[in-house]
């Protein structure tokens, strides 16, 4: 099983809207880093975990995303990441 160590780099208080609460990082078995995880609330669904996009011609590109066994990307977060970001902050 991988280990994952994040760690919070900045957080910032609530506001009356929603919006992103705090950054982190990820290092996964201390060998692949993840920086610029946001972790974000929304006023209807509470608080998650974004992973690091950039924005280009098209719209936002994700930079960091799951591979699925058979090869194509899917939109859901390692569980060790989600529940380490919520854990430290």
């Amino acid at each position: 099983m991988a280990t994952i160590d994040v760690r919070i780099t900045s957080m910032y208080p609530p506001k009356e809207e929603s919006g992103i609460r705090g950054y982190a990082s990820a290092t996964i078995d201390g060998c692949l880093g993840i920086r610029g995880i946001k972790i974000v609330e929304s006023g209807k669904n509470g608080f998650f975990v974004s992973m690091p996009r950039r924005k280009g011609g098209g719209g936002y590109k994700d930079i960091c995303f799951s591979q699925s066994a058979s090869g194509g990307s899917v939109r859901c977060i390692p569980p060790g990441i989600e529940s380490g970001c919520f854990t430290k902050w």
